[in-house]
């Protein structure tokens, strides 16, 4: 018994010991793979916002300076225009460096100016960037590195290299985005101390138990051995079922976790440039501008006002399906909310090619509503069907009204949603197409926000599809009046 005593006490060390090392590495590193993935996440979103700002205005200047050196590059008045523009893109951000190459790895622009005019020509991560088009991500540590706002020291960093997409869908350049995750490292740390700690505790208690068991007699043991059985299945079952809940719990929090950050990212950021630039044509802080650059500021300043307080009512999803979202109710014209649709969506339609027809019935009466969720509709049900309707295509709203209902109807000529996909189309992020080049535009949220706004009116959404031939999305809502205005 004494060997037995001995071997099981050295043996259970042992196990104990490797058992705790490799299950705080593997915890580590699931850590890291996990917050390297969404800071990638992050840098993708970060990336389309720059990418939106920035390139389309110096795509001609990054073409034209292949034969510069850096001293050069540094002294042009559009790598300063650029980097005040980041500068301001990234505040209050954890991006400290931003870098942008072109196809053939010169760096046109880096936020430190040494770097300018280098070449990227060979590295791994820019190569595989351009060779898939997809992001590819490292995790680094630097004692020194010069951020935006000068050096730092001792920084845990995700460099992200992100291609640059053309209007046709290629590649035309690389953004590289080094984040700062030392606090979410320095957590990971913390909370992988402590998952050692309690491992050794949970698997001291249990070597503690074993060893008063492997002491006790055979006697003992063979009475309680059945019960012991019972006992250890039960507790293994309860333990099992709060595993199973925390593990729900955790992942419902991360998808959230994750949309807000999207929808911050993607949305907010954009927007607000928006308003930033329209606030500055609109109010001639450089000089008097013409009466159409006047007229354009305003429109400009009034859709992006319109589509940020759209997003506060994607980002209030969670509300809408619950049912707690209030409606402002109120009595207005159909007609007047489709001209403020026509007007935001006309420009994008022409550029595209696509005639926008808009017909209103002279008699319709007006509608009682949310009037921010009716346009809302409105412009998701027409911004999908401009987006994947072809050149020289068409998109038509149709507003009618009988005595019971009210009916809005949108068609297009674009390619049409698969016959298999019309069941879920209106679910979250359900996209209709798989187009590579259009996968890239929307989050897939336009038609399910669509869909929870027409049933907190206590409507009805139809989809009818014909791939190639086009698709005509029908909201049907009851009449309904304001009883204090109708008396």
């Amino acid at each position: 018994m004494f060997k037995l005593q001995r071997y099981f006490s050295l043996a259970s060390a042992a196990a104990i010991i490797l058992l705790t090392v490799a299950l705080s590495l593997l915890y580590r590193q699931n850590a890291v793979v996990n917050l390297s993935k969404l800071i990638e996440a992050q840098n993708v979103a970060l990336a389309q916002s720059f990418a939106n700002n920035i390139w389309p205005v110096y795509t001609d200047y990054v073409n034209s300076v292949a034969e510069i050196d850096g001293d050069a590059l540094r002294a042009q008045p559009e790598t300063q225009k650029i980097h005040v523009t980041l500068k301001a893109l990234t505040a209050g951000l954890p991006v400290l460096k931003v870098k942008m190459y072109r196809m053939d790895g010169l760096t046109v622009y880096s936020s430190e100016f040494s770097q300018i005019g280098s070449s990227k020509e060979g590295q791994e991560g820019f190569e595989k960037v351009l060779r898939n088009g997809k992001p590819s991500t490292k995790s680094s540590f630097r004692e020194t590195f010069w951020s935006f706002d000068g050096q730092v020291e001792n920084r845990h960093l995700i460099e992200t290299y992100l291609p640059i997409y053309g209007p046709g869908g290629r590649v035309e350049g690389v953004f590289e985005l080094y984040s700062d995750v030392t606090p979410q490292i320095v957590d990971i740390g913390e909370t992988t101390a402590t998952v050692v700690i309690y491992l050794l505790l949970g698997l001291g208690l249990l070597y503690g138990v074993l060893f008063l068991i492997v002491r006790s007699a055979d006697r003992i043991l063979k009475r309680q051995y059945n019960d012991l059985e019972h006992e250890i299945a039960e507790r293994k079952q309860a333990e099992e079922d709060r595993r199973l809940a925390l593990v729900d719990a955790e992942q419902a929090n991360q998808a959230k976790s994750e949309f807000l950050a999207t929808m911050s990212h993607d949305l907010r950021t954009p927007l607000n440039a928006i308003l930033g630039f329209s606030d500055f044509i609109r109010n001639q802080y450089f000089g008097p501008v013409g009466d159409k650059y006047q007229e354009y500021a305003e429109d400009i300043h009034s859709s992006g006002e319109l589509l940020l307080s759209l997003v506060n009512d994607i980002l209030d999803l969670s509300a809408i399906e619950a049912g707690k979202r209030p409606l402002a109710k109120e009595n207005f014209s159909i007609s007047d909310i489709v001209t403020e649709c026509e007007v935001i969506l006309k420009e994008q339609a022409q550029s595209l090619g696509i005639d926008l027809v808009m017909k209103v019935s002279k008699d319709t009466p007006p509608l009682y509503a949310d009037r921010r969720a009716i346009t809302q509709i409105l412009l998701n049900m027409l911004s999908n069907s401009v987006k994947f309707t072809p050149e020289g295509g068409k998109v038509t709203l149709r507003a009618t009204a009988t005595n019971t209902y009210h009916t809005i109807e949108v068609s297009d000529t674009g390619k049409g949603i698969p016959a298999d996909k019309i069941e879920t189309i209106t679910d979250p992020f359900v996209r209709g197409v798989s187009d590579p080049h259009k996968s890239h535009q929307g989050t897939g949220l336009g038609l399910s926000i669509v869909k929870s706004l027409v049933d907190l009116h206590d409507g009805e959404l139809d989809i009818k599809s014909t791939v190639a031939k086009g698709t005509t999305v029908t909201v049907t809502l009851p009449i309904q009046r304001d009883l204090h205005l109708s008396l």
